[in-house]
């Protein structure tokens, strides 16, 4: 994981590799908990379509188009016009 490779490279001395795994490492956990927290609001409010773009914006942020894609195209299978308007400007993934 990247928190293990920050600890490898610290113990070996090299300070701002192990620096630069760490940051990563911190990125992505909390991008995993932003994830999660708005899951969670989304099981408990299904019919809140602000949520679910919410979502999506925050998949697209971090390029994991087809998950962005995915939750956008549930909005827009409930009802949401945005979501179809955001689907049509979705970078496409190579």
């Amino acid at each position: 994981t990247l928190y293990n490779l920050g600890r490898v490279f610290k113990k070996l001395g090299r300070k701002t590799k192990s620096q630069e795994f760490l940051k990563k490492f911190k990125e992505a956990e909390e991008f995993e908990k932003s994830a999660t927290k708005l899951k969670q609001k989304i099981l408990m409010k299904p019919e809140d379509m602000a949520l679910r773009l919410n979502l999506a914006d925050l998949y697209t942020q971090k390029n994991r188009i087809k998950e962005a894609s995915i939750i956008l195209h549930q909005a827009a299978y409930l009802g949401s016009e945005e979501a179809k308007n955001r689907l049509q400007s979705l970078p496409q993934k190579n």
